[in-house]
C-alpha cells in the first residue's frame, strides 16, 4: 500500500482493533527475537493481480535476512497469475538466496 491508502488502513485497524498500531524498525524487531531467543521466517502475500496493492519485494526480505540471519529465515513470494514474471521472480528469489517460495493467499 502506498500513500493515503496505507494511512486509511492503519486508521481503520487502529478502530477495528481499538488500539493504534506502532512500526518498527526491521533491525529492533530483529533485536526482540535476539532477546528472546528466537527466530521468525518472513515471508510475505501477494495479491496485486486481484487487488492492485503491491507486496514487500522480496529484495526487502532478502536483505533483512542477510543483516540478521541468526534470527531470520526468508521466503520469497510469486503471484502465480503473472505467468513469465512469476518464474522470472521465482528465479531471483533463488539468487536472492531466500530458502523457499510461499503462497499465503487463503482466498486462492
Amino acid at each position: 500500500m502506498r500513500g493515503e491508502e496505507a494511512k486509511a488502513n492503519s486508521e481503520a485497524m487502529a478502530r477495528y482493533f481499538k488500539r493504534e498500531s506502532k512500526s518498527i524498525s526491521i533491525d529492533d524487531q530483529a533485536e526482540d527475537y535476539r532477546q528472546r531467543n528466537m527466530m521468525a521466517v518472513l515471508m510475505n502475500g501477494t495479491d496485486e493481480t486481484i487487488s492492485g496493492i503491491p507486496a514487500i519485494p522480496n529484495g526487502f526480505v532478502a536483505e533483512a535476512v542477510q543483516a540478521h540471519p541468526d534470527v531470520f529465515l526468508g521466503f520469497g513470494i510469486i503471484d502465480p497469475w503473472q505467468g513469465a514474471m512469476a518464474r522470472k521472480e521465482l528465479r531471483r528469489c533463488k539468487d536472492l538466496g531466500l530458502h523457499g517460495i510461499g503462497e499465503f493467499n487463503p482466498a486462492r
